[in-house]
């Protein structure tokens, strides 16, 4: 994750300043909970080039264990944020965000290879002032993984997303 959080600093520091904003947020994606970092960079007015890695777990009990943990597994998004709508003079904009997303193999968790994943969320953007924005949005992540080492073999990085985030607006 360290290597990440540098590789985007880095990015935003090639970038003109004037075109990004960064995020952080928190997401329940079917049964895990997870948090992640975002960057954002601004293609046309209403239109915004996409990535994030986030950090999520599932609950499970190993196979060799009968105490249920927490497991962790990572995921990285790459995709665009179109806004479709804008209200209340731009206070609230309605977005669709569509890309695709890498799962990162967890030995602990899966012996299966990850496949690249897609995803699609329709939010809101709630600007709080000319610097922060609130997002909220409703979506799905395609195919995910299976968790093939834990008892019930449970799926993970698939199904039904809710994301809330808190984004800086440098642009």
């Amino acid at each position: 994750m360290k290597r990440l959080i540098l590789l985007m600093i880095f990015i935003v520091s090639i970038l003109s300043a004037s075109d990004v904003k960064i995020g952080l947020n928190t997401m329940n994606i079917q049964d895990s909970e997870g948090s992640g970092i975002a960057l954002f960079y601004k293609i046309k007015d209403n239109l915004l080039l996409e990535t994030s890695y986030n950090e999520a777990y599932i609950r499970g009990v190993k196979k060799d264990n009968q105490n249920e943990t927490w497991n962790k597994f990572n995921t990285q998004r790459l995709g665009i944020r179109y806004y479709l709508q804008s209200y209340s003079q731009d206070k609230i904009k309605l977005f669709l965000s569509l890309g695709l997303e890498h799962i990162y193999k967890n030995k602990k968790l899966s012996s299966n290879t990850p496949k690249l994943n897609t995803y699609g969320l329709l939010g809101l953007d709630f600007s709080i002032n000319k610097y922060f924005d609130i997002s909220f949005a409703l979506g799905s992540s395609g195919k995910g993984e299976k968790a093939n080492k834990l008892k019930t073999n449970p799926n993970y990085a698939h199904g039904f997303n809710v994301l809330v985030g808190v984004e800086l607006k440098l642009f």
